[in-house]
């Protein structure tokens, strides 16, 4: 693993759930350690404990973010194949849980069901949720809301850059590095001519390399307000 490419890693655990007749036998790496920008993927052997040909039919998950096959779709009574599960690079961030389904023609066991359980390390924590609603605003009133990006591995060396189009009047985002972490701060003054907002910019990770954009949204409503003096309320993480 590239140097660039590596954080600190947590421990993460798959775990397999089969019921009735077929027997589901994970590999000896069960417990995976993997960095959320990084494909991942994980083997299970399969075997048809019935007396009968078991065939495997669609394959139906919880998320885009799975990948899943198998290498073999009709087994004799006995024989095993295995199924291939793929998590995408950059389409989980923190601790995840995600079901996988896979039909057979077995009348007492119409799907095999997969809960599959992980930790998918990013490389900055974000704090609160990049995408908030921000409720209704008064026009002429000035809102501050704040974000942390905290590493995940204090030692990694992180270079952010701001992304974001031309930012509507009134409102302002400023990215600066304190105490280790990331502070990240919107301004927002509604003007008396808006109905809502909808804010949509990017943090992009210049280094290390591989990591996709952190995209952060606002949305609320606007309220007309008679007062001419902004006020200042403040949102903290």
């Amino acid at each position: 693993m590239k140097k660039n490419n590596t954080i600190s890693m947590k421990y993460c655990l798959w775990t397999c759930v089969i019921f009735f007749v077929t027997t589901v036998l994970a590999k000896n790496n069960s417990h995976l350690f993997f960095a959320s920008n990084q494909n991942f993927s994980n083997r299970y052997a399969i075997k048809n404990s019935f007396d009968k040909i078991l065939k495997l039919g669609k394959i139906r998950t919880s998320c885009t973010c799975a990948d899943v096959k198998y290498l073999k779709s009709e087994l004799q009574p006995g024989e095993s194949t295995e199924l291939i599960v793929t998590l995408k690079a950059n389409s989980l961030s923190g601790p995840f849980t995600h079901t996988i389904y896979v039909e057979t023609n077995n009348p007492k066991q119409r799907f095999m069901r997969f809960v599959i359980k992980g930790n998918a390390i990013p490389l900055l924590n974000v704090s609160p949720e990049p995408v908030r609603y921000i409720g209704t605003l008064q026009a002429g009133k000035k809102y501050e809301y704040k974000y942390e990006l905290i590493p995940t591995d204090p030692k990694e060396k992180i270079s952010l850059e701001l992304i974001h189009s031309k930012l509507p009047v009134g409102t302002d985002i400023k990215l600066e590095k304190q105490d280790g972490k990331f502070l990240l701060t919107v301004t927002i003054t509604p003007q008396k001519d808006q109905k809502s907002i909808s804010l949509n910019f990017a943090v992009k990770i210049k280094e290390p390399k591989d990591w996709a954009d952190i995209k952060f949204t606002l949305n609320g409503r606007i309220q007309s307000s008679q007062s001419e003096q902004p006020k200042t309320e403040k949102t903290t993480p």
